[in-house]
C-alpha cells in the first residue's frame, strides 16, 4: 500500500530496531512500523486504523512505548548520520505560504480619503459641525468622507453634508440610526 515501507526501506530500518523482549516474540515489525507511519502521515485517530496492520492497540502501544524509551529517537539519529542528505526539514521560516493558506483574512490597505471642498466649507462656517465631526471615530468620519467622495456633484454633496448634519452632532456614523 501507499504508506508501507518497502522493501528497501524496510531493509535500513530493521537492523536499528531494538531486539525482542525476553517475553517473547514481538508483532510482525514492519506491519506495526507501517501502521505507525499510516497514522502519523494521515493523520487520522489509531482506532480508525485499518485492519492490516494488525490491532490498533498493539501499533498505538508500540510507538507509544518507543517514545518514551527514546527508541525513535535512536533510529532517527542513525538514519541521520547514516544518510546524512535525508534529514532536511522545513519550518514557517523558510516557507512563504499565501495568506490565504492559514485562513488569514488579507488587511485592506485603507487609502486616505480627502475631505470635499464643500465639507471644508461646512466645517469653516459652523463651529459647533467642526467640533462635533472632530470628535467622531476615525471609522465614523471615514464613513461620511466615503458616503460625501461618492457623490459626482456639488450640489448633491452639499444636500448630503445638510442630511448628515444632525447625525454629526449626535455623534452617529452616516449609516448609523
Amino acid at each position: 500500500m501507499r504508506f508501507d515501507l518497502t522493501d528497501q526501506e524496510w531493509a535500513v530500518i530493521e537492523p536499528l530496531l531494538p531486539p525482542t523482549r525476553q517475553g517473547g516474540e514481538r508483532s510482525d515489525d514492519r506491519r506495526v512500523i507501517s501502521g505507525i507511519f499510516y497514522v502519523l502521515r494521515t493523520g487520522m485517530p489509531w482506532d480508525d486504523l485499518p485492519e492490516r496492520y494488525g490491532p490498533h492497540t498493539t501499533v498505538y502501544n508500540r510507538f507509544n512505548r518507543w517514545s518514551k524509551q527514546g527508541i525513535w529517537q535512536s533510529i532517527f539519529e542513525q538514519l541521520q548520520a547514516r544518510f546524512p542528505a535525508s534529514a532536511e526539514m522545513i519550518d514557517s521560516t523558510s516557507v512563504k505560504a499565501h495568506r490565504a493558506d492559514a485562513g488569514v483574512k488579507a488587511p485592506r490597505e485603507q487609502t486616505e480619503i480627502e475631505p470635499p471642498e464643500e465639507l471644508i466649507e461646512a466645517l469653516d462656517c459652523d463651529p459647533e459641525l467642526a467640533d462635533a465631526f472632530g470628535a467622531l471615530t476615525p471609522g465614523r468620519q471615514r464613513s461620511y468622507l466615503i458616503n460625501l467622495a461618492s457623490a459626482k456633484s456639488p450640489a448633491t454633496r452639499i444636500a448630503r453634508i445638510a442630511k448628515f448634519k444632525p447625525k454629526i452632532l449626535a455623534g452617529k456614523g452616516a449609516t448609523e440610526r
